[in-house]
């Protein structure tokens, strides 16, 4: 139930997330335990080089894992020109049928104060083509549709500004079986948005807000239709509390829908978690660099199930309040370069079970 009180406290802090907004070489990533099965898994390494003055490369992959596992996503990029450049990106696989190419227009270096990209990605470009069976070289199924992905975002950070977005949409992929008897579909959308207002020296008002939507349809020997959605909205205020402090105050609000159905065995499931929480977060640097994090959140949880079998509905509701603080040190800070290691403890259920986890994170350009 606690799942959104944990990924807040695996988030990268204040100092870290404005090192890796404008760091184009470099790994940030943070894993930390949410349940008694899962891990959250946040891992991204970028590559970018010029070659010359109007021939730049650019690698980059992504992988975070929440509600479910996601495989890491990469790009390899080739980009000509000055300000404004034109490229093609792609990302080759050993199976050449899940190859992806496309290509981009950005204005700007990417991860840079100030950058625009514009960009479509085509992807499985050659399944239809390179499906077949090994044993008899007949192709199994084929895309009458295949994957696309256009994406826009950018960032302009300044003195006492930083705004950086993303957003995505991928429209209906459709696979079909050679015989047409078994269809699948796949379609979605992502959505980030971050505001800072003021700097970490001075006082700092912040928002993130991101959504991500996934609906996936078979039909065929199964009838499924999944919806799945995240949704999350934070506001935060830091500032300087005294000589080596820095406070920050936030809100959170997290929501997960999950909703499954099958038409022709009138059964259904609909779950959903939602967490709002309140967290205080305090930061003790000292003369050295490492720095001390104490953190605090509470918060209410909402999670419910619901399903339909043979018409008959069942419910399984279940509300609470979380506690939860950590306790964490930034070991080694040279430059901008963090390791970060924090420790949870449960505070709700502290007369029965204490501890709770832990996470390990880092940021280190290069």
């Amino acid at each position: 139930m606690e799942n959104f009180l944990d990924l807040r406290a695996y988030q990268l802090t204040l100092g870290m997330s404005e090192t890796w907004a404008v760091t184009g070489n470099g790994l940030a990533a943070s894993v930390g335990s949410i349940s008694l099965e899962r891990f959250y898994i946040y891992q991204e390494f970028r590559l970018q080089k010029s070659i010359t003055d109007i021939f730049h490369f650019g690698y980059q992959e992504r992988q975070e894992e929440f509600y479910g596992p996601r495989p890491p996503q990469a790009e390899a990029r080739l980009l000509f020109g000055r300000d404004l450049q034109l490229g093609i990106i792609g990302n080759p696989r050993h199976e050449k049928r899940h190859g992806d190419m496309g290509y981009l227009v950005q204005w700007g270096r990417a991860y840079s104060d100030q950058y625009f990209r514009l960009s479509r990605l085509s992807e499985d470009i050659y399944y239809n083509e390179k499906n077949v069976n090994e044993s008899n070289h007949q192709v199994t199924d084929s895309y009458e549709q295949t994957p696309v992905t256009y994406k826009i975002q950018g960032q302009s950070r300044g003195r006492s500004h930083r705004v950086s977005f993303q957003a995505s949409q991928s429209p209906e992929a459709r696979l079909v079986s050679l015989d047409g008897s078994e269809r699948q579909s796949k379609q979605g959308s992502e959505a980030k948005l971050l505001l800072h207002w003021g700097s970490l020296s001075t006082g700092l008002w912040g928002m993130k807000a991101s959504r991500e939507d996934l609906q996936k349809t078979q039909t065929g020997s199964q009838n499924l239709i999944q919806k799945q959605r995240l949704e999350m909205l934070e506001l935060y205020r830091s500032w300087p509390l005294a000589e080596n402090w820095q406070a920050q105050l936030g809100a959170l609000h997290g929501g997960f829908y999950n909703e499954i159905s099958d038409a022709a065995l009138l059964a259904n499931f609909d779950h959903h978690l939602l967490t709002d929480q309140a967290y205080l977060w305090l930061e003790r640097r000292s003369l050295g660099g490492d720095c001390l994090i104490l953190s605090l959140q509470v918060g209410a949880v909402d999670l419910k199930k619901e399903w339909q079998e043979e018409g008959e509905w069942f419910s399984k509701p279940s509300e609470g309040n979380e506690g939860k603080a950590s306790v964490g040190w930034i070991f080694q800070q040279k430059g901008d370069f963090y390791f970060y290691a924090n420790s949870t403890w449960d505070i709700d259920l502290f007369a029965n079970k204490q501890w709770d986890g832990g996470n390990l994170m880092m940021v280190f350009p290069f």
